[in-house]
């Protein structure tokens, strides 16, 4: 097998059946899945999936800016922002705009989240379709998450 095919391999199946393999979407149980993965590989003597992972790890680091959860009509996707990417069919690139922005802990994410839709409708007269819940690194192996709905489009 190539480099990452196990690597895709497993993502495919995530992505499959988020619930079976990490409960609910996220991105900290994503991280702790995988971590857990490499773990257990080492323990088999499994040398080259784990180097596998080791690489994979190095290249997120190199090309992912951001990463987070992007939420329309009800579905939710892991997303992240990349350096390089290659123009895919299904690339979402987001609006640039005004956006209205919450800090939230992985606890009270979605209290949050519901909180910055009501604002938006109720301050802004805005009706999000799409809320963006990116991660941001806050310390060693801690992070929180910012909640962001467009308000408005800037026209160039």
């Amino acid at each position: 097998m190539d480099k990452f095919d196990h690597v895709i391999y497993l993502f495919t199946m995530i992505k499959k059946k988020p619930g079976l393999y990490i409960g609910s979407k996220s991105l900290v149980r994503l991280k702790s899945f995988i971590d857990g993965y490499i773990f257990a590989l080492k323990i088999k003597g499994n040398d080259y999936q784990t180097e596998q992972y080791k690489k994979f790890n190095k290249w997120i680091e190199k090309n992912i800016i951001l990463a987070g959860i992007y939420t329309e009509n009800g579905v939710s996707r892991l997303f992240a922002v990349c350096i390089r990417y290659a123009e895919i069919d299904g690339l979402k690139v987001l609006p640039k705009g005004t956006y209205l922005c919450a800090n939230c802990t992985e606890e009270n994410r979605e209290q949050v989240l519901n909180e910055a839709v009501r604002i938006a409708r109720t301050k802004y007269g805005v009706a999000p379709t799409f809320t963006v819940q990116l991660i941001v690194v806050s310390g060693i192996l801690h992070w929180n998450y910012q909640v962001q709905i467009l308000l408005s489009v800037n026209q160039e």
